[in-house]
């Protein structure tokens, strides 16, 4: 049971249903439930584009989330329609003032371990996502707790700072909020994420790390009927047309990000089905705006003004992405602006030149994971038409994020996946050390915003909090926009239960296959 007062869920209410209209679009097949019905049994084996980790506090991506979410259960699980329902927490309360969440767990629930998932537990999984000697990657969504408290065996009380409408969904639902056992925890410390114990629906085996992960059902898992599957597999394939032929060829089962050019084949294969709802984020070029030569806007303006992302998009990706993107937010999200804001940076070849001219000439490295060198090389190709001089750097996938969130680079494609709370799409990227901040820009003013839209609980409000946030963006030019972060998936026809999800993740717990 989730009690909130009704004015608070508002913006939850409203939000989904227009994230459910939104995931009707997109390349996907008409028919993705399999001949038979659900059951229990058999394996699955999942191919994930980026390497993982498997500790809540640290996972970031797509792959990540997907292990993570099978080894720990959070204490609420948020729905891709906006919609928020109870996971390890029986239920949750909230204050009228919005300053206190009261959490029941279940009763009888155990870790991977035999640790009981008590009030204790939750505390000390809560607490160490805020620990500012090792926070959390997710720690922007803890901002506004003050103290966690244990009430009695079973509750734990939340105690904020100040109302924060996206706590619930990112905050409690999200993935950071993954309790882990604290027995594993003393026992294991920093190693957590090679031994990993939580108390979700499959646990760990067995890694390879940089190539498997080996899962198997938690037979104690709270809900008996679930998981249905006895085992899940990661598998690490960067490549997408061999994550793709491992599909087709029966070596794996599901696949993450499908690329492009294997769409329209999958289409016409029967064995095959796409999930291709419309991406909450956005792909970008990230530019580090701490040091030269984009610490200069105008640098930023070349660049920008040099992207032709409507020709990236037909020449590298098929034309599958939408472009129309000009803010944080995705061309279908509901907080989104009603129109391009004012200052944002379009194609403009000539003004480029005339930037580039300015500046007295523009040197940039160009950073790019290996797997997207395709993409790289077209920006580069575009950029030295308006006078820039690049130097192309490849690096591997995890490299890439290191160095993207040290700020250790100075140009380099990025993507996000956001969310239906239009929070995540802003805070852990514009606010002063939010760990995905890449670019360093951290205006006072987006601040101040962020904050408000947390607070506030009138949508339309936030629409206008949110409207501000864009133009502000678009005056300063910290990136470009290049087009939608759909993360379409695809699968084995005889697999089910995965859910549609606008940021790509692969929730197993509900996975079943009838063969």
């Amino acid at each position: 049971m989730l009690r909130n007062p009704k004015h608070r869920l508002a913006p939850l209410v409203v939000a989904g249903s227009l994230a459910l209209a939104a995931c009707g679009g997109g390349a996907d097949s008409a028919d993705r439930t399999p001949s038979g019905e659900a059951q229990r049994g058999g394996a699955l084996t999942v191919a994930t584009e980026i390497a993982w980790t498997t500790d809540p506090n640290d996972a970031t991506t797509l792959s990540s989330w997907t292990a993570s979410q099978a080894i720990y259960d959070r204490l609420v699980y948020a729905r891709p329609d906006g919609t928020v329902e109870p996971g390890l927490a029986e239920s949750v309360e909230m204050s009228d003032d919005g300053r206190r969440y009261t959490v029941k767990m279940r009763p009888g629930t155990t870790f991977h371990d035999g640790t009981p998932v008590d009030a204790e537990a939750v505390k000390v999984s809560l607490d160490r996502v805020r620990d500012p000697k090792a926070p959390s990657t997710s720690a922007v969504y803890f901002a506004s707790v003050d103290t966690v408290e244990v009430v009695d065996g079973r509750t734990v009380q939340i105690n904020m700072k100040r109302p924060d409408v996206a706590f619930l969904r990112l905050g409690l639902g999200g993935v950071a909020s993954g309790i882990v056992s604290p027995t594993a925890l003393k026992k294991y410390g920093d190693k957590i994420d090679q031994n990993p114990v939580g108390a979700g629906p499959f646990k760990f085996v067995r890694e390879n790390p940089g190539d498997e992960l080996q899962l198997e059902r938690f037979d104690d898992y709270y809900d008996p009927a679930r998981p249905y599957l006895d085992k899940v597999t990661l598998k690490f394939i960067p490549d997408a047309q061999a994550r793709y032929a491992s599909l087709t060829s029966g070596a794996v089962d599901v696949i993450h990000n499908i690329d492009p050019k294997s769409i329209k084949s999958a289409k016409a294969n029967n064995s095959v089905v796409i999930s291709h709802p419309s991406g909450f984020g956005n792909s970008l070029i990230s530019l580090n705006n701490t040091r030269a030569p984009f610490d200069d806007v105008r640098a930023r303006e070349a660049v920008c003004a040099a992207t032709d992302a409507d020709a990236i998009n037909q020449a590298v990706y098929l034309g599958v992405y939408r472009t129309d993107v000009s803010s944080p937010f995705g061309p279908e999200h509901p907080f989104g602006p009603a129109k391009t804001p004012e200052g944002h940076v379009s194609y403009d070849l000539d003004r480029a030149k005339k930037l580039v001219e300015e500046l007295g000439g523009l040197d940039v490295t160009l950073t790019v994971a290996s797997v997207y060198k395709s993409l790289g090389d077209a920006i580069m190709a575009q950029w030295q038409a308006a006078g820039i001089h690049v130097t192309g750097e490849a690096v591997e996938s995890t490299t890439a994020i290191e160095r993207a969130t040290r700020r250790e680079y100075e140009a380099m494609p990025y993507r996000y996946q956001g969310d239906v709370e239009p929070d995540r799409n802003v805070a852990n990227f514009f606010v002063e050390g939010a760990f995905l901040n890449t670019t360093g820009y951290a205006d006072p003013e987006v601040g101040r915003l962020v904050a408000e839209g947390r607070q506030a609980t009138d949508e339309s409000r936030r629409k206008e909090i949110y409207t501000q946030i864009s133009d502000k963006l678009a005056e300063a030019t910290p990136m470009c926009w290049l087009f939608s972060n759909d993360l379409p998936q695809a699968w084995r026809s005889y697999v089910g239960g995965i859910p549609d999800a606008p940021d790509g993740r692969t929730v197993l717990r509900d996975a079943y296959v009838t063969q």
